[in-house]
């Protein structure tokens, strides 16, 4: 990728590379409480919220108190104060295990607390208040097995309303009648084809135009049941190996050492960029069907599907970099208004789900309380705090923290530069990443560009310099120094030149091998808000283009490329007059033998290569990317360019 996932350091002066990323990262933790009694490191735990209003997916759950479940019991917490919860009552229920995770959701009017096990479902009596709650009833579904656990979730089909529960566990997925508390009925069960006995599993429901239906996530993939008929459930998923299959979600992982299969998870979303299709006068989630979504969690990473055709489930995407997901444990989501949140053994990861089919990495969170061995669940109360349930305990994470952090690098217009003296008497034939050069000092500046400033021409003096550059490999992009050596010659015949932008000595790097996150929070949020603005230093400014035979085919090359062929005026971007381009080309390696760089000035230079020119070229399939979301996130911004800069320039 030209712009692999970056970010400069935070604040004024360039930060020191001796900061704590742990530090930085329990910075958001504002409560834990431990010694629960009921938590074990074997299975983790899972928090619902005793509030109607919450349901066994994790979505947004309001009121004073919170039920924990874990392996070794239920206990009912007091989060009237989030950085300062209380257990306020256990209560033992007979179906859980210690091996296997458990799960709790409350019955549509409040009443009924439904606890899934490895050993069974209890119904819990809530009817006079969380400090009165007690046992009441037990059922054996023939489903849920003590490795395994059991995951529980309410719903409606057709007749039966409200009196319907849906248990998951490792040998299939079962469905009670629970219309008399007292005494549950068993009324039947489906095998799923995604689950083990070791398995620990999740499952959501959808109900739409088509009738209803069960989504349960396991390692193999995820199943589809038709419940319609309550009585007679059936696998109706359309996989690869024909009807009654599951669909693959290539996030699903089994931990070999005890070959359990851990922490798959499901939810749903509503995409509301889509019109419905649904006739007038459906139901409201009937209209909200065909736009419905469906995230899945595995120690592999997240999975995102298109429900549209309910039995044949669509992959839209994966993202496996989420930094906090192992195959051991697996893990968790849940939503929270247009916030995604994951969690695994290594901590939280928070992503923006404004883009529903395209959710992006926020950054992640640690929070202290998981174990490797089981599964850390997560639920939100209000939007700012997150509640995380782990083998330890739980802990209370302030997602407001979070927001400040991004909306304070979105709101800044500032860039990490390499002094151009010091490329001057530097005799290395590489420069390292941004954060060994952050430990030199005088090396990195950060220098403010505001966008406004640089329509009007104010750093095309000279005294800015930006590369544009293709990376030569993944981890280091100047393999063999001539990158350098060019910026070396070009800055001995320009000495006005006094400030050095190239990406990877200006935007901190990920330099984890394995596939992780080495960078801190602020690195990471610092990164997105400069990526998000990077046109303004390529429209801006002196530009370097070092041309390779690969150049001509990168999105990000190209896109730079453009943008320094283009001159900003009060009537918007327009093609630069040759007498007034920033752009100096310099062919290298093989392109030097070529007339490429020729073919790059006479293309992106035309008078008619305007932003809607610019996004026919750059949309192109043979404009390659390593992430999509790049390309998606800045060709709409191309398209309003003109716009941008009049109103800059007015």
């Amino acid at each position: 990728s030209k712009k692999t996932p970056a970010a400069g350091g935070g604040g004024a002066a360039p930060p020191k590379t001796t900061k704590s990323k742990a530090k930085n990262e329990l910075d958001f933790k504002v409560g834990e409480l431990v010694n629960i009694g009921t938590l074990v490191a074997e299975s983790g735990g899972m928090l619902a919220a005793l509030d109607p209003t919450f349901n066994a997916v994790g979505e947004a759950a309001e009121g004073n108190y919170g039920v924990v479940v874990g392996g070794s019991g239920l206990a009912i917490v007091d989060m009237s104060d989030p950085k300062n919860l209380k257990k306020i009552r256990g209560i033992d229920t007979g179906v859980l295990s210690k091996a296997g995770s458990g799960t709790a959701a409350l019955s549509h009017d409040g009443k009924y607390l439904y606890v899934a096990g490895g050993l069974g479902i209890a119904i819990v009596d809530m009817r006079f208040g969380p400090e009165r709650a007690k046992r009441i009833s037990t059922c054996d579904t023939g489903v849920l097995c003590h490795k395994s656990g059991g995951h529980v979730l309410c719903g409606e089909v057709g007749t039966f309303s409200q009196n319907l529960i849906f248990v998951t566990g490792g040998l299939g997925v079962a469905i009670v009648d629970v219309s008399d508390p007292a005494e549950p009925k068993f009324l039947s069960s489906v095998s799923t084809g995604v689950l083990t006995t070791s398995s620990q599993c999740s499952s959501a429901l959808l109900t739409c135009a088509k009738g209803t239906f069960l989504y349960v996530a396991g390692e193999p993939g995820l199943a589809v049941i038709d419940v319609n008929d309550p009585k007679a459930p059936k696998a109706v998923g359309l996989g690869k190996e024909g009807e009654g299959s599951p669909v693959k979600t290539g996030v699903g992982a089994t931990y070999w050492d005890d070959n359990k299969c851990r922490g798959n998870h499901v939810l749903l979303n509503i995409d509301p960029s889509l019109p419905s299709q649904a006739k007038p006068g459906a139901a409201s989630r009937e209209k909200e069907a065909d736009r419905m979504i469906a995230y899945v969690v595995g120690g592999k990473g997240l999975a995102v599907f298109d429900l549209k055709h309910p039995c044949a489930p669509e992959l839209l995407t994966t993202i496996t970099d989420t930094s906090v997901l192992i195959t051991q444990s697996g893990g968790h989501a849940a939503l929270c208004s247009t916030r995604l949140l994951v969690s695994g053994a290594r901590g939280l990861c928070v992503l923006d789900a404004s883009k529903p089919r395209t959710p992006a990495i926020v950054g992640k969170v640690k929070v202290g309380v998981a174990t490797n061995a089981g599964s850390l669940s997560v639920a939100s109360s209000d939007g700012i705090y997150a509640f995380c349930v782990g083998g330890k305990g739980v802990a209370t994470i302030d997602l407001s923290k979070l927001d400040a952090l991004r909306q304070k690098f979105e709101d800044e217009s500032a860039f990490w530069f390499v002094s151009a003296d010091k490329i001057r008497s530097s005799s290395e034939k590489t420069l390292p990443a941004m954060q060994e050069l952050q430990g030199r000092e005088g090396w990195l500046s950060r220098q403010d560009v505001p966008f406004s400033t640089a329509c009007a021409g104010n750093y095309a003096n000279g005294k800015f310099l930006a590369v544009s550059h293709r990376w030569e490999d993944s981890k280091k992009p100047d393999q063999q120094g001539v990158q350098l050596a060019e910026v070396k010659k070009y800055l001995a015949a320009n000495p006005a030149v006094e400030w050095v932008w190239y990406d990877y000595w200006c935007m901190a790097q990920n330099q984890d091998a394995a596939g992780g996150e080495s960078r801190t929070l602020e690195e990471v949020l610092e990164f997105k808000a400069m990526l998000a603005r990077i046109n303004t230093l390529y429209l801006g400014v002196s530009v370097l283009v070092l041309l390779d035979m690969s150049y001509m085919s990168r999105f990000w090359t190209q896109f730079e490329a453009w943008l320094s062929l283009q001159q900003c005026s009060t009537e918007g971007v327009r093609p630069a007059p040759k007498d007034a381009t920033r752009c100096t080309v310099v062919s290298i390696h093989n392109a030097a033998t070529t007339s490429m760089a020729g073919d790059l000035l006479k293309m992106w230079g035309a008078d008619e290569m305007k932003p809607e020119a610019a996004v026919a070229v750059l949309s192109k399939p043979d404009i390659a990317v390593t992430n999509q979301s790049d390309k998606d996130g800045q060709l709409p911004k191309v398209l309003k360019l003109s716009d941008k800069v009049k109103e800059a320039l007015a």
